[in-house]
């Protein structure tokens, strides 16, 4: 179906839209991040360099996966919390007051933000594995 480079192309292409969505939100929109936002910030970052390190260096993309399962499992801190179902500090320290749809919706773009990064990177691993095996036959 894809390539391992298009998978991690598109990796690529994603961190760079969610590291924009956050600096915007805060410099765009004035809206200072949280302690949950900087930690999905500097993960997006994080996935950046892996995604554009493991263009050559195959090996980081396992890497990729636990750093995406990260960025799910925050965003979905962060998304039952403003549901009301989990405690979350960071949905009370959130500086938006009234306008706590904003964050909703910011941890809802980080939630599937994170799921597509972890569809493509097992995808990456996938064919950068067969390729591997193909290369050899």
């Amino acid at each position: 179906m894809f390539s391992c480079k298009q998978y991690v192309y598109g990796g690529i292409l994603l961190t760079i839209i969610g590291i924009i969505i956050s600096f915007y939100t805060e410099y765009g929109q004035g809206i200072p991040p949280c302690f949950s936002c900087y930690l999905l910030r500097y993960s997006y970052i994080a996935l950046l360099v892996l995604f554009a390190l493991s263009l050559k260096l195959r090996n980081l993309l396992l890497l990729n996966v636990l750093i995406s399962i990260f960025i799910i499992a925050i965003s979905l801190w962060g998304f039952t919390g403003y549901l009301g179902y989990v405690e979350n500090p960071c949905i009370e320290a959130c500086p938006l007051g009234e306008s706590l749809e904003v964050g909703f919706r910011l941890f809802t773009l980080s939630l599937i933000g994170g799921v597509i990064a972890l569809l493509l990177s097992i995808g990456a691993f996938i064919k950068s594995r067969s390729s591997r095996y193909t290369e050899y036959s």
